[in-house]
């Protein structure tokens, strides 16, 4: 099986398209078959993928601070949930396969500081999550935030799930 990943929106851009292949051992990339992509560094990878000068998690911040979202997609790979069945490729592809990938994303160097960073600017906002994201984009943060307050001793998890009377 091959999945296709495109992501479009990007004005004045090439952006790669990555094409998957279904394999037993997982997903793996075929610019790197090597790489298994089922593994925490999926995430490093989307994170750092470049939009202009930013990096694409640099871009997501930016863009929730500005109150303005471009490109919502983002939202899978900076602010991880669970894998559910019957969801998108791309929501399965970058959903946390339980609760023990959740502690170890929590424990990565980059991830870690990444999702307290970007809890931090969801902490920090004056303004109501609706007027920014989607109704599906605040669910996944609401899941994403959940999540890690359960698996982690991180307070700011817990600071962003009370803020939100999640």
């Amino acid at each position: 099986m091959v999945v296709r990943i495109e992501i479009s929106g990007f004005e004045n851009e090439n952006v790669e398209k990555l094409t998957l292949k279904k394999e037993k051992s997982g997903l793996l990339s075929e610019r790197n078959p090597d790489f298994n992509q089922e593994g925490l560094e999926r995430f490093v990878t989307a994170q750092n993928g470049k939009r202009g000068d930013n990096t694409l998690y640099e871009q997501a911040l930016k863009e929730i601070k500005a109150g303005k979202l471009g490109f919502e997609c983002w939202v899978r790979y900076v602010y991880p949930q669970l894998r559910r069945s019957g969801t998108s490729q791309l929501t399965e592809f970058y959903g946390l396969k339980g609760r023990e990938e959740a502690k170890a994303y929590i424990e990565h160097p980059i991830l870690r500081e990444r999702l307290i960073e970007a809890a931090k600017v969801l902490l920090d906002l004056d303004r109501p999550l609706h007027e920014i994201f989607s109704n599906l984009g605040v669910l996944k943060l609401r899941s994403c935030m959940l999540l890690f307050a359960s698996v982690s001793d991180e307070p700011i998890f817990k600071q962003v799930v009370n803020k939100y009377h999640w």
